[in-house]
């Protein structure tokens, strides 16, 4: 018998239940005896910084992500931006038998980052280094208006999702039916993500329902929460799709592992992070909320791989063509029916239509308001 899920969304989890935010008061307390800055102390256990010291060579490091605005579940890594010189290539760590690390390289050109560029660094905080350059950042941040970044980072997701929603059509209408599964799922997402980005709600990929739940409280249902639903497939979200789509990614990411970033190590221990916090949702009931975060995963792996088989062969992307064409072509970069089938996207037409129904219908209505609540959000 399948365990009951939460309905979806469901209520955001807090990081810290009564007793354990006093012990972590006193932590801080002792914490500021051996000279650490408050700025560490309001963030990061010293162990998590005393490894970051051992292990890079940084001047200056902040968190973002959940961790950054608290709104992590107890499964998620700690996410880190460096701004010193580091290898190119993002970094993934597991520390311990339950926590993991990420570290990202900024541009070095901070001048040149776009609205649409700083919004993942709209909640960061100082987690130690040169806060001179901290702060520099920053200043680009405030001097460029929180509000004004969210608006373009939603903009910038709303046109993209109506871009991909005509892809779905034009396949829809030539029969492609893989390839418009892929499209409505990659809409779908985008839509997702402009809702929530438009609010004051940091957009995180592992708390989509969780954040989208938070914006209807304050837009109400504005933009059909049933319909986006439907087009994500969450009524067919349960622990058994939520193991297929899990094994899917298995094979996904083992047949073009030379094909992703990184070594095979840090590769490998990206897939081990999301299946642990996929594993830490599904044992908490949420197997909506895991099987929408690893959809986020199976359009960016695909988008990937697709992109640099197009490089490999010279020719431009295809208007619709992605799964189609990557499903016929030579390893590493061909996938199986059998794989996209386990990873949600399907061929059958009925449920096809249903899911490009519903992010039709969401699209339109975010779209009829998504101007007054923009112009609203950089006027406030």
């Amino acid at each position: 018998m399948e365990e009951e899920d939460h309905d979806y969304p469901i209520e955001p989890q807090k990081m810290f239940d009564g007793n354990e935010d006093i012990r972590r008061r006193i932590l801080l307390s002792l914490w500021s005896l051996f000279g650490l800055s408050s700025g560490e102390q309001s963030i990061l256990p010293r162990w998590i910084m005393n490894h970051l010291r051992d292990s890079y060579d940084y001047t200056c490091m902040g968190l973002v992500g959940c961790r950054s605005d608290k709104t992590a579940y107890p499964c998620c890594e700690y996410d880190f931006v460096s701004m010193t010189p580091m290898p190119k290539r993002n970094l993934t760590v597991k520390v311990n038998s339950d926590t993991y690390l990420e570290v990202f390289s900024l541009p070095e050109e901070l001048n040149n980052l776009t609205g649409e560029q700083l919004y993942p660094f709209l909640t960061m905080k100082f987690a130690g280094g040169n806060e001179l350059l901290f702060s520099a950042l920053q200043g680009i941040i405030d001097s460029a208006g929180p509000n004004s970044i969210r608006a373009d980072f939603s903009l910038s997701r709303l046109i993209d999702a109506s871009s991909m929603a005509h892809k779905a059509q034009e396949s829809r209408e030539k029969g492609e039916f893989l390839d418009c599964s892929f499209w409505i799922l990659s809409a779908t997402n985008a839509v997702a993500t402009s809702i929530i980005s438009r609010g004051r709600s940091q957009f995180h990929p592992s708390h989509v329902l969780d954040s989208l739940r938070g914006q209807m409280k304050i837009d109400g249902d504005i933009w059909n929460a049933n319909a986006l639903y439907q087009a994500l497939g969450l009524s067919e979200a349960n622990n058994s799709s939520l193991l297929r789509r899990t094994r899917g990614l298995d094979e996904l990411i083992l047949a073009t592992l030379e094909l992703q970033e990184g070594p095979p190590e840090v590769v490998s221990t990206r897939l081990k992070l999301l299946k642990a916090k996929a594993a830490w949702m599904k044992s908490s009931h949420m197997a909506a909320q895991a099987y929408c975060y690893l959809g986020f995963e199976v359009v960016s792996i695909l988008g990937m791989i697709y992109t640099k088989y197009c490089q490999h062969e010279g020719i431009p992307p295809h208007q619709t063509r992605v799964l189609s064409e990557v499903e016929r072509a030579e390893r590493p970069y061909r996938i199986t029916s059998s794989v996209l089938n386990k990873v949600g996207l399907i061929h059958q037409e009925t449920v096809v239509e249903e899911r490009l129904d519903g992010i039709l219908k969401s699209l339109d209505l975010i779209k009829s308001s998504t101007f007054n609540s923009l112009g609203d959000s950089i006027n406030p």
